[in-house]
């Protein structure tokens, strides 16, 4: 487990770039903020990411592009 115990975050910065996602996209969104902040760059691995934002395969598919 990483020794980051916080991380900046700007809540009307946040809600000013994503006014439009969904509440599922949002939950992936800020999994994969959290996943970059404490692990580093994300991978170029669909799976990967789903299982990161715990999508499955089918909601990865559809949230990816948005995202």
């Amino acid at each position: 487990m990483s020794k980051l115990f916080w991380m900046p975050f700007y809540v009307g910065d946040y809600l000013a770039d994503t006014k439009r996602l969904s509440t599922l996209e949002h939950g992936a969104y800020l999994l994969l903020i959290f996943e970059l902040w404490s692990h580093g760059p994300l991978p170029d691995n669909n799976a990967v990411l789903a299982r990161i934002t715990n999508a499955t395969p089918e909601e990865w598919k559809k949230i990816k592009l948005v995202l």
